[in-house]
């Protein structure tokens, strides 16, 4: 995870969280919004404002375990 540089980390504080799994599949169509892309989780997933999910980043090491379960919820735990 990066901030300003490869690396460095997250800023301190509260963050919206987006996370995405993909597959890349042929299409020739055109209308849909990620051609040639198949999400293997809801792809709401991927849009942090829609996500639902938030991590509070805190100035020691921070792992985090994203949960997506497949009644289409998602949570964010520590380890």
């Amino acid at each position: 995870l990066s901030t300003y540089s490869p690396g460095d980390g997250a800023r301190i504080g509260r963050h919206a969280v987006a996370v995405s799994a993909t597959v890349d599949v042929p299409t020739d169509k055109i209308d849909n919004k990620y051609p040639g892309v198949r999400f293997v989780i809801p792809e709401k997933f991927a849009d942090r404002d829609a996500s639902g999910l938030a991590y509070d980043v805190k100035p020691e090491g921070n792992v985090i375990r994203i949960q997506i379960r497949s009644d289409g919820t998602g949570a964010i735990g520590t380890e």
